[in-house]
């Protein structure tokens, strides 16, 4: 036997050894594909023939902020990484989302409902085709455009596109951007983008229908802005050409923002006052640049403050970057956004996920809603709590998503709790350490405990399409949030940080799915984490420990704990004694990891014990009628 026949009997064998360990998981036969092709690996890196599509783009967006029309054009180059020849190209029309008959799953104002995106010219490789609908090549869905091609794109072929196009923002429903005033606007989901083409599914067909958000190729972004005079534009990427739009102080601002570590007023109300922000009146073409990006966004006002300030990253491309705040005069709490994103920003690059922020600045726009928000690469539109706990929570949380999914490109469509929930998880923390958020556990709680255990409650694997009404909410966020803190639980800080950074080292810049992460946790763990897995994001269930019986003789307390849902998590115990003292007792998850349901607690103490509580503060307990035990004292 030769040399390499020998060693690929051996790669098969162990291969086959993780592939047993980890068969105790449900796989659906399309990701069992990914295997079969070497596209990924059952130890959940990327296969040795694991390839993703590429996207480039030059757009050009003419905007009139007076009625919403925006103008859009531009040349995409797609480059086709795949095995595969294509006989087609699907477009994302996002903002079909507002044409009539769409599907959606927000009520609109009928006012803000039109007749979709017009796309004005279409050519792909030199060859017109007519894109109205019905005119032979060209089929829509409800934010789907489908291009059939006379001639296949074959593997690894370049493909050119021109396209021009125009629709009109919103102005009252607006879904994640759309005009909020007349002279305060953020646009997003606003050009016909190349949906992605992967080793999973082939070409994403499933509908943009308001809940579920991303899950786009990376490419290279260079886009021209043109608005009226007056107006201060923010975008993903760097401005190219701030020299010839703002007067010179308001630059020198923004170098000295750069490297202070105190937040610098780029733009002040005495600024717009005495006309000294732009260094002239006339309609102005802003030009920017991104790269390696998922998606495009910009954001402008007329009066807006905007705040600035340096953030120290340790990364190694862009040390030191630049956070901006931009808001209204009159907000609540926005004037502390700009301090609550470097504490974001150095937080997230130093502690957890303890990975550089990956991008050389980050604006955050203040939309006047009451809250909420909404995320792109570089840039998140959010809403104006009125205290300053909920508007550090929402900050950070937009913030983290830099990560899931911009670092990573993780399916939102198909598995939002791969993003929301470890948004929701890494904020949790900072929170209590920053502004003092003790009830942040309890929010995330209620979030899903009017869904936890009833008939809507759906597995977290349920693909995110599926998902509807308020249910989102339990299953995207909440439940995923208290499934990572147990994880975190079960194997430790240090353990689990390790396995997210390899994670997240493994998958940058590329596409995991839900198996690469589990299979990673149990690579970088060293054991098979299925019995954890398997309840948590596969198996209907609740959390539901309770204290079964407490009984007290020869100087012991006795207490057995009964784990009646399904979903493991840890214990902790308060015992309250005669004298007024109390004992703690806690056990990590693993104590689960064996099968049993009761768990006995011991506690050698001549006092009489009054009480022992569950503390269940930190885990989606549904059941709190079991969590107290009294008899007084024996």
């Amino acid at each position: 036997m030769n040399k390499p026949t020998l060693f690929f009997l051996i790669i098969t064998f162990f291969a086959q050894i993780v592939f047993s360990q980890s068969s105790n998981l449900f796989i659906p036969n399309n990701i069992k594909s990914s295997y079969k092709n070497g596209t990924r690996s059952m130890d959940g890196n990327p296969g040795p023939n694991y390839w993703q599509n590429r996207v480039n783009y030059k757009l050009k967006a003419e905007l009139n902020p007076e009625n919403g029309l925006l103008l859009g054009s531009g040349t995409i180059k797609f480059i086709n990484n795949s095995p595969d020849k294509l006989d087609r190209l699907i477009f994302r029309l996002y903002s079909n989302i507002f044409k009539k008959g769409a599907v959606r799953d927000f009520l609109l104002a009928p006012s803000d409902i039109h007749d979709g995106v017009e796309i004005k010219k279409l050519i792909v490789n030199d060859e017109e085709i007519d894109a109205k609908p019905f005119g032979g090549k060209v089929g829509y869905t409800s934010t789907n455009m489908i291009v059939y091609l006379a001639n296949e794109i074959d593997a690894g072929a370049v493909t050119e596109i021109e396209i021009e196009w125009e629709f009109t923002l919103s102005r009252i429903s607006n879904v994640r951007m759309g005009r909020y005033t007349g002279d305060d606007i953020f646009v997003g989901y606003w050009f016909p983008q190349i949906a992605v083409y992967d080793d999973i599914d082939g070409w994403d067909i499933n509908e943009y229908s308001g809940k579920t958000e991303f899950y786009n190729e990376f490419g290279d972004y260079e886009v021209e802005i043109i608005v009226p005079g007056g107006y201060m534009v923010w975008a993903t990427g760097l401005l190219q050409n701030g020299e010839e739009i703002f007067n010179p102080k308001i630059n020198d601002r923004l170098n000295q923002a750069v490297n202070s570590d105190a937040v610098i007023h780029i733009v002040t109300a005495n600024d717009h006052e005495t006309e000294q922000v732009f260094l002239n009146d006339n309609q102005t073409t802003w030009k920017f640049k991104a790269e390696y990006v998922s998606d495009f966004s910009f954001a402008l006002s007329k009066d807006y403050l905007w705040d600035a300030v340096g953030v120290n990253t340790g990364n190694e491309k862009h040390p030191r970057i630049i956070a901006h705040a931009v808001y209204p005069q009159d907000s609540k709490k926005f004037n502390l956004v700009g301090e609550y994103s470097k504490i974001a920003i150095e937080y997230l690059s130093s502690e957890l996920p303890g990975v550089p922020f990956p991008f050389p600045q980050m604006t955050t726009f203040c939309n006047q809603r009451s809250g909420g928000g909404m995320e792109f690469p570089m840039m998140a539109n959010d809403g104006d709590p009125a205290d300053s706990v909920k508007t550090f929570a929402l900050t950070f949380h937009e913030i983290s998503h830099a990560y899931f999914p911009f670092y990573m490109g993780t399916n939102e469509r198909k598995y939002s709790w791969m993003d929301e929930g470890w948004a929701r998880f890494f904020t949790a923390g900072p929170s209590l350490e920053f502004v003092g958020d003790e009830s942040y556990y309890s929010r995330v709680l209620a979030e899903g405990i009017t869904i936890f255990g009833n008939e809507a409650d759906m597995p977290i694997i349920t693909p995110s399409y599926l998902v509807k009404g308020s249910t989102a909410l339990a299953i995207w966020y909440s439940k995923p949030f208290f499934a990572y803190a147990a994880l975190q639980n079960l194997l430790g800080e240090i353990l689990f940080k390790s396995a997210l950074q390899e994670f997240m080292k493994r998958w940058h810049g590329k596409h995991p799915m839900p198996y690469d992460f589990f299979f990673t946790f149990d690579d970088v763990a060293g054991q098979d984490l299925s019995w954890f897995w398997k309840p948590w994001f596969f198996e209907n269930g609740v959390a539901d420990i309770g204290i079964k019986n407490v009984n007290q003789y020869k100087g012991k307390i006795i207490i057995e704990v009964e784990k009646v849902g399904n979903l493991p998590v840890p214990i902790q115990l308060q015992v309250g004694l005669d004298d007024g003292s109390f004992i703690e007792l806690s056990r990590d998850i693993t104590i689960w990891k064996d099968g049993k349901h009761t768990v006995i607690f011991e506690v050698e103490t001549d006092r009489k014990f009054k009480f022992v509580n569950l503390i269940n503060d930190k885990i989606p307990d549904i059941n709190p009628e079991n969590d107290h035990f009294a008899v007084g004292i024996m």
